[in-house]
């Protein structure tokens, strides 16, 4: 077995890391596009507790699409909802999260769906 992820890039320039076949990163996305879309996956389930798991940016073309789609991931769980909820009613702001409320992200839902 093998204890650190490998990239691969395939004919489109797409970079996913894999550890053990699955995907896997935990120092930044998992899988990455040429455009800027961003993946972050943990033992092969979506998940970040920094910021949101998945940065999808639309395709340039598409001018009425000009902010990425944000989804927040924790332990293969879409809570995007749940964590805007909490960050509203704790007054943070998950669009300029600073190094103190992404700890606080972490130590209050690091557990969730486990």
């Amino acid at each position: 077995m093998e204890n650190e992820p490998k990239c691969e890039i395939d004919e489109y320039g797409i970079k996913r890391w894999k550890l053990n076949g699955n995907l896997h990163r935990e120092d930044g996305p998992a899988i990455e596009w040429d455009e800027g879309s961003q993946y972050w996956y943990k033992h092969d389930l979506p998940h970040r507790l920094d910021g949101p798991a998945v940065i999808q940016h639309h395709n340039k073309l598409l001018k009425f699409h000009n902010k990425p789609k944000i989804i927040w991931f924790i332990n293969g769980h879409n809570v995007t909802d749940e964590i805007r909820t909490w960050a509203k009613d704790n007054d943070i702001d998950l669009d300029n999260l600073t190094e103190d409320d992404k700890l606080l992200i972490k130590l209050v839902w690091a557990d969730y769906g486990k």
